[in-house]
């Protein structure tokens, strides 16, 4: 008997850790990339606020070149909504619109997954002169 109530007593703490962990565990994170271009910013904020564009430098939109797409609205402008769906399970189904603009510096853009797991994610493109005639994109 001793020895059954030990065993509870050592499953009832490892599962109240699991929990005291999950209440203090952050609910997101942030991943961020940046790449210097030597072009002046405003020619750089004019391609990359199109998500047609994306094409030509997106790993993940790159990834499946036969992803059925959608468009609604004019690109570069908010509002502007693009969807895709893919049979490659990496790259999914879902849309993205763009949410706001700052002229030359940031592009605001929601996500929504469906496929191959549902999520939301809020992104942006934001572009800072380091040079005249080179720009830091994260």
């Amino acid at each position: 008997m001793d020895t059954l109530l030990t065993i509870v007593g050592i499953i009832a703490g490892i599962i109240a850790v699991i929990v005291l962990l999950a209440l203090i565990a952050p609910k997101g994170y942030t991943v961020a990339r940046s790449i210097v271009i030597n072009k002046p910013r405003q020619l750089v904020y004019s391609y990359v606020k199109f998500l047609g564009n994306q094409q030509y430098y997106n790993k993940w939109v790159m990834m499946d070149p036969n992803k059925r797409t959608s468009t609604t609205g004019t690109d570069g402008t908010v509002g502007y909504n693009s969807t895709w769906d893919s049979d490659v399970k990496q790259v999914g189904k879902g849309n993205q619109t763009i949410e706001g603009l700052v002229d030359g510096e940031r592009i605001d853009i929601g996500i929504v997954f469906e496929r191959p797991m549902p999520g939301v994610a809020d992104t942006y493109i934001a572009t800072q002169s380091v040079t005249e005639d080179s720009t830091a994109v994260k």
